[in-house]
């Protein structure tokens, strides 16, 4: 099918639900003098981009990262593949049948063997306009494409995760990794492509997915297993340390509360108008600081605007996880799931405030806790965080000369200290730019040109 009405009708739908998410609102400040102060450490052998020699608008990282929703992705072809990831009931809860999952193939110009895999960021759905963009970079660069949503979202834990509660990198990493080997046994089946060398490439949070998922994948290696033909990985602007990352959000989202709601909705409206206006043609310098001009933001309204973004599908996300399995903690989901009557809308809308009420601390508190004493362990948020960040995997990655890192100095989910760290885990297989925030660079050109000649390596 042709993508450009299919996608066109998903994001027009996405993104104009988005304002609802002004009205449940997301943690910790990163100040701009602590970003500077990382720019003067030793940052080891990374390749560095100087600010200089980068063309890019000098504009604040929250900024920055809330226009880059503005870019434009050419209409291409596409096809929606349903995975059966899981079986039927699997686990046992509250819903007994499971959903498909669905991922996006993006067939190449020509017969080829390579396939990228994209793996969205933290509540990313599979039509992300991130994702699409990758998706349209190796799909115009000869590649086969497979796009999957973020472990964050309903669509995920509704069809591939078989366990519900998201955020123990872990098992979400294995259950990804079901998905992965699902999906291209789909592919293999309904487009003759077997055994693809894959270019596996996670963004945000979905770069620490994909980290979870190559390490997995070394082991069954190492073990003898049947494993996957992963040649090479990008990760793209991934937070270092989870918990901190997910405060950072927590922070802005609590900011937004000071901020009258007849604002916010203004705001909003401006932002989509401007939005849904500037898609339309390719995205440059001029007319990205344009963009940000013209939405006549204030600093502290970027800043909580970025955390309401980021922290969108987190109530969605908890209702979907306690639909598979109830932990107790929202106990009046079990009543209205229990009922023989279709459910109450008033009685849902309800639970649903109450969901999207919960930050990402809290939700790791209140969820992982009752985990634990469900199963009579000892859990906290520490150790969650810990077992969930990219340092747990400092010697995988250390090792591995085929994973690749892009990030930007001025990303607030990176604290000072992260930076460092991650120039020495890579050293050459690294690449800093300047500025872009969290991911509000992904169009310009030299952050292009470096994704491009790793999908073409």
């Amino acid at each position: 099918m042709l993508a450009g009405s299919a996608i066109r009708t998903k994001s027009s739908h996405f993104y104009l639900t988005l304002p609802l998410a002004f009205l449940s609102l997301t943690a910790f400040a990163q100040s701009d003098v602590r970003q500077e102060e990382a720019l003067d450490e030793d940052i080891g052998q990374a390749f560095v981009v100087a600010k200089s020699d980068y063309i890019y608008p000098d504009l604040k990282n929250d900024l920055a990262t809330i226009c880059s929703p503005a870019i434009h992705v050419p209409e291409t072809e596409f096809e929606t593949l349903e995975v059966r990831v899981l079986k039927h009931g699997q686990p046992t809860g509250h819903i007994h049948i499971r959903k498909k999952l669905d991922v996006l193939f993006y067939p190449a110009p020509k017969p080829t063997n390579e396939l990228l895999i994209v793996i969205g960021g933290l509540g990313s759905k599979v039509d992300s306009i991130f994702s699409r963009f990758y998706a349209f970079k190796g799909q115009e660069l000869g590649l086969n494409v497979l796009v999957f949503p973020n472990t964050l979202t309903d669509d995920f834990i509704l069809s591939a995760s078989s366990r519900g509660l998201i955020g123990d990198t872990v098992a979400d990493s294995m259950d990804f990794y079901r998905a992965i080997e699902k999906s291209l046994k789909k592919l293999a089946k309904k487009k003759g492509i077997h055994n693809p060398t894959l270019k596996v490439l996670g963004y945000s949070h979905g770069a620490i997915i994909a980290t979870g998922v190559d390490k997995l994948n070394a082991e069954r290696k190492i073990a003898g297993e049947t494993a996957l033909n992963i040649k090479t990985v990008m990760l793209i602007n991934p937070p270092v340390d989870l918990l901190f990352g997910l405060r950072a959000i927590d922070a802005r989202v609590k900011a937004s509360e000071a901020i009258p709601t007849i604002h916010l909705i203004e705001i909003g409206v401006r932002y989509f108008k401007h939005l849904l206006n500037t898609r339309k043609t390719p995205m440059t310098p001029e007319r990205f600081h344009a963009f940000a001009q013209g939405l006549r933001l204030e600093d502290h309204d970027a800043y909580s605007l970025m955390g309401i973004f980021l922290k969108r599908t987190l109530g969605p996300s908890i209702l979907a996880s306690q639909r598979v399995e109830d932990l107790g903690v929202l106990p009046e989901l079990a009543e209205l799931m229990d009922t023989q009557s279709p459910l109450d809308r008033y009685a849902m809308g309800a639970l649903r405030k109450r969901a999207d009420a919960y930050s990402f601390e809290a939700y790791f508190t209140d969820f992982f806790g009752a985990r634990a004493h469900k199963e009579n362990t000892v859990a906290s948020i520490d150790e969650t965080s810990r077992r969930g960040s990219l340092p747990a995997y400092s010697r995988h990655l250390n090792r591995s000369r085929h994973v690749f890192l892009a990030h930007n100095h001025d990303d607030m989910l990176l604290r000072p200290e992260d930076t460092v760290w991650l120039s020495k885990i890579f050293g050459r297989r690294a690449k800093f730019f300047p500025r872009g925030g969290h991911m509000g660079n992904l169009w310009q050109r030299d952050n292009v040109q470096y994704i491009s000649n790793w999908m073409q390596d």
